[in-house]
């Protein structure tokens, strides 16, 4: 039976746009709803008989109101003319479950592809993996944890990127030391440490992100040049960085929970967007050292810290002494590698073979089931 599946983005205009996006460019990429081999080569592995349709949540909401927009989607799933067979939420976690219920209950086949994890699903999802078919975690750990409809699908880059020339990056993007992203308690001492050394060096430091929880007197408020940016905007500030500090969030702490009143109990294994963000934008990555699959994934091609005085060093090497001939083939390397396998295009032809995969392990169960009752 044919396929057709309709993408939901998430409701947030920044921190799973991206997502979003990357995945509807690289459905079209894959050129699924075609009937000849596509540019790239893909559809002898994935034959046209999977077609996509989309609703960009996100946009919607400026026009309607949530509830408005989730009963469209329940609508346009359900219409039988439009023949979906199968919903995939980018997120999902602000989706009621009642969304999920009503899909489930009318056949459809309901997935998310989790973006946040382990940071922000439990216990959100607990009440919708009854009604779910597929989960697509960005978290190894969680895809190994013996979940049966949890499947790791990491994040990744885009290769839609518009590279600027070598040379032509506007000046308002170039910084020697850069980091974009909320300033949670985790990750203000070592910015500030970075931010302290550059002052002194007279080498410029760029923060965009959140600060609610910097103090009124933090040497970050000197460097803040705004507050969260869209993705396209984060990329441009990649592309004119010498190098960019990669601090991931602290599992043990939630912004609405006491300290560690953990949502999961695990040790996140998997990197965050910025890696694969920074790998597609050539630019050197300065590492905090705590999740195996940043070296696991990027191996020798960065510099990694755990203390705020390793973190000093490795900027203050890379701003005064390494050679710009040094960097260039450490991120023209890691480029490379992200444009090889850690694209969007590579993770959509992973989620549609396990799609392919539940759905005929489903069909063949029942087919079984079946046979013996008779």
């Amino acid at each position: 039976m044919n396929k057709k599946i309709l993408l939901v983005s998430d409701r947030s205009k920044f921190s799973t746009k991206d997502v979003y996006v990357g995945y509807c460019n690289a459905l079209t990429d894959l050129d699924v709803n075609s009937q000849h081999t596509s540019s790239h080569g893909y559809m002898s592995l994935y034959p046209p008989v999977t077609h996509f349709d989309y609703y960009p949540l996100h946009d919607y909401l400026s026009l309607y109101s949530a509830d408005t927009c989730f009963c469209q989607i329940i609508a346009k799933a359900l219409i039988p003319e439009n023949r979906i067979t199968h919903v995939l939420f980018i997120s999902g976690i602000e989706i009621p479950c009642y969304v999920y219920e009503t899909l489930d209950t009318h056949g459809i086949k309901v997935g998310v592809i989790a973006t946040d994890d382990p940071h922000s699903s439990m216990p959100i999802y607990e009440d919708r993996k009854k009604y779910l078919k597929y989960w697509f975690s960005n978290e190894k750990t969680l895809a190994h944890s013996g979940n049966t409809i949890c499947h790791y699908l990491p994040v990744a880059a885009s290769n839609h990127v518009p590279l600027f020339d070598n040379g032509e990056v506007p000046e308002e993007y170039k910084s020697d030391v850069l980091f974009i992203g909320s300033a949670y308690p985790n990750r203000i001492p070592y910015l500030e440490a970075a931010a302290r050394w550059c002052k002194s060096a007279g080498k410029r430091f760029i923060f965009a992100g959140h600060t609610s929880y910097v103090m009124p007197n933090s040497i970050l408020n000197e460097c803040k040049i705004c507050g969260t940016i869209d993705n396209q905007e984060t990329l441009k500030y990649l592309q004119g960085a010498k190098c960019t500090i990669n601090i991931s969030r602290d599992i043990a702490w939630h912004p609405y929970l006491p300290y560690n009143a953990r949502l999961w109990h695990t040790t996140p294994y998997s990197a965050n967007p910025r890696m694969y963000e920074a790998a597609i934008c050539k630019c050197l990555q300065v590492v905090y050292d705590d999740r195996p699959e940043y070296r696991e994934w990027l191996g020798d091609d960065a510099v990694y810290f755990q203390e705020k005085s390793d973190l000093v060093n490795a900027i203050r090497y890379i701003c005064e002494d390494m050679e710009d001939a040094s960097r260039d083939t450490i991120v023209n390397r890691v480029y490379d590698k992200v444009l090889s396998e850690g694209c969007y295009i590579h993770r959509a032809m992973k989620m549609l073979s396990i799609i392919r995969t539940v759905d005929n392990k489903e069909v063949n169960d029942k087919m079984d089931k079946d046979f013996q009752a008779i």
